[in-house]
């Protein structure tokens, strides 16, 4: 399954957004769920490099066999002035639309087992709300 999570801060804004493992549906390299999630996160890097002009807010890790975990994580870019930083925000917001649809249509059609979207609030201080 792919575990995607949304980090909010205290404001509701977007802090980041993580997706990891495989869904499991199909074999690597022709699995649509995967194939989904994973366009809609490089589209986030892209849209954010391109935009904002940001480099260094994201990571991707892929795995190098079957049991490591791929994970890519974007971050908000720091630094950014503001409206930079409403554009990576609503660049953010989007992608966070996306694969909730994703998630919706992947249900509908097939199952709650192959991917799963998580959201969470981080407060200043690294308190964790669900």
């Amino acid at each position: 399954m792919i575990y995607v999570e949304i980090v909010r801060g205290s404001d509701q804004s977007i802090l980041s957004i993580s997706a990891k493992d495989h869904s499991g549906m199909a074999p690597e390299g022709s699995d649509i769920v995967c194939a989904g999630v994973s366009t809609l996160m490089y589209t986030a890097i892209g849209a954010i490099q391109t935009i904002c002009g940001s480099e260094g807010f994201y990571t991707v890790r892929e795995g190098s066999d079957r049991d490591t975990v791929p994970r890519m994580t974007v971050r908000l870019p720091k630094g950014l002035d503001p409206d930079q930083n409403a554009r990576a925000g609503t660049i953010l917001a989007t992608i966070r639309v996306g694969l909730l649809q994703l998630e919706d249509s992947v249900r509908s059609q097939y199952g709650d087992q192959f991917l799963t979207v998580h959201e969470v609030t981080r407060h200043v201080g690294g308190v964790n709300n669900d």
